[in-house]
C-alpha cells in the first residue's frame, strides 16, 4: 500500500510542487487528468479495508508535521477516498480530506482559502452528502467514538452505521471563507434538505439563517440571477420558509446572535 502511494505521490509529484508555489491553482487541473491515472486504482487484492484504515490513520496521525505538505496530504488522502472499500470508509475519508483541505491556507494570501481549494470542498461536500442520501443509514454524529466494525459493513448492509463528523460546521467554515455565493448556495440547500428529511430541524435551522443572511440584503432583481444560476425558487418565498424554520426551531439562538445579524433575523421576520 505504502508502495502504491508512494508511486501515485510520484506521478502527481509535479502538480503538487505547482500547488506550493501557487497555491491559486490547486483543482484547475481536469478530471481527465486523474482518470489518466487510473491503472493505478485497480482492483487489486492486496488492498483491502485493513489496508486503506492503516494508511488513513498514518496520514491523519503525520497531520501538522513539517515534512508533511498541506497539498500532499490533500491528494494523498483524495487518492485514499478512491481506494475505500466500504461508504462509510470513504466518507470517513473525505471528512478528513474537507478537514485538510481547510488548513491549506498559507500566509502568503492572507490566511484565506485559494478559491479553487474552496471549490474543491464544496464539491467534496456534495459528493459526501450523496453518500448520505444513498445510504440512509449511515448517521453523521461528532460526539460518538468511531466503531471499526461499523466502517468496515458494506454497502449491502441495512443497519445503523454512524461516522464521525459534523456536517454543519464544515458547511459554517465554507461560508466563513465564501469564494462564489452559489455554489454555497446550492450546497446550503442540500445540506438543509438532507438535514430535513432525517429530522433534525434544529441543525438545519442554522443552515437556514446562512441563507437569511446571504439573501436578506440582495434586490430581487440580484437574486432572480442568482437564482437562475442555482435552479433555487423566488426569494420572497424562500425567505418565508427559511424564516419559518429558525423561528420554530432556531429563534432562541437570535438572542446569542451579533448585532448584525440580529438586524438581518429581525428584518426578515417583519416582511
Amino acid at each position: 500500500m505504502k508502495q502504491k502511494l508512494k508511486k501515485n505521490n510520484k506521478q502527481y509529484e509535479g502538480l503538487i510542487t505547482k500547488c506550493r508555489e501557487n497555491p491559486e491553482s490547486y483543482g484547475e487541473h481536469s478530471d481527465e487528468e486523474y482518470e489518466s491515472h487510473d491503472d493505478i486504482i485497480d482492483a487489486d487484492p492486496s488492498i483491502t479495508w485493513d489496508t486503506v484504515n492503516k494508511k488513513f490513520k498514518e496520514l491523519v496521525a503525520a497531520r501538522g508535521r513539517n515534512k508533511t505538505g498541506r497539498f500532499e496530504q490533500v491528494e494523498q488522502l483524495t487518492y485514499l477516498t478512491k481506494l475505500a472499500k466500504t461508504p462509510a470508509q470513504k466518507l470517513q475519508i473525505l471528512f478528513s480530506v474537507v478537514f485538510a483541505q481547510f488548513d491549506v491556507n498559507p500566509s502568503l494570501i492572507g490566511g484565506h482559502l485559494p478559491i479553487n481549494v474552496w471549490k474543491k470542498c464544496v464539491q467534496n461536500m456534495l459528493v459526501i452528502l450523496d453518500i448520505l442520501v444513498q445510504h440512509p443509514n449511515i448517521k453523521v454524529d461528532d460526539s460518538v467514538e468511531q466503531e471499526e466494525n461499523e466502517i468496515k459493513k458494506g454497502a449491502n448492509y441495512n443497519g445503523p452505521i454512524r461516522v464521525s463528523g459534523n456536517l454543519v460546521a464544515f458547511i459554517e467554515k465554507i461560508y466563513a471563507e465564501l469564494q462564489d455565493e452559489p455554489k454555497f448556495v446550492v450546497l446550503a440547500q442540500n445540506v438543509q434538505e438532507y438535514l430535513e428529511r432525517i429530522g433534525d430541524f434544529k441543525v438545519s435551522s442554522k443552515v437556514a439563517l446562512m441563507r437569511v443572511e446571504l439573501i436578506s440584503y440582495k434586490l430581487q432583481e440580484v437574486y432572480d440571477t442568482m437564482r437562475t444560476l442555482a435552479e433555487l425558487e423566488n426569494s420572497r418565498n424562500l425567505m418565508d420558509g427559511l424564516v419559518s424554520l429558525i423561528y420554530k426551531y432556531g429563534d432562541e439562538r437570535t438572542h446569542h446572535m451579533d448585532v448584525s445579524t440580529q438586524i438581518l433575523f429581525n428584518r426578515a421576520m417583519s416582511r
